[in-house]
């Protein structure tokens, strides 16, 4: 459920692809290992040249647009497991 629902990030993100990345720097995810076996590193973000320009440069920073949209997936990823958990469906 949690592997389909980042793969069809469509329903959430129109237009978008999942598509794999490399991180080569240090996460907080390292601090989630002694708790799980299954952490998903996913960012639910659309890169444009803008974006990826401003990555490890002066000014760093996600836009706005992306920000709300990493809001917007995880509200709904959530919701999601949240009705699952109910019962709901």
């Amino acid at each position: 459920m949690i592997w389909h629902f980042i793969t069809h990030p469509h329903y959430h993100l129109p237009g978008a692809l999942t598509a794999p990345y490399l991180v080569v720097d240090g996460t907080d995810d390292r601090h989630y290992a002694s708790v799980t076996e299954n952490a998903f590193r996913f960012s639910p973000i659309i890169l444009d040249p803008t974006d990826t320009q401003r990555v490890h440069a002066v000014n760093e920073r996600r836009s706005f647009e992306n920000t709300a949209r990493m809001i917007s997936f995880y509200i709904a990823f959530l919701q999601e497991m949240v009705s699952r958990l109910n019962g709901s469906a």
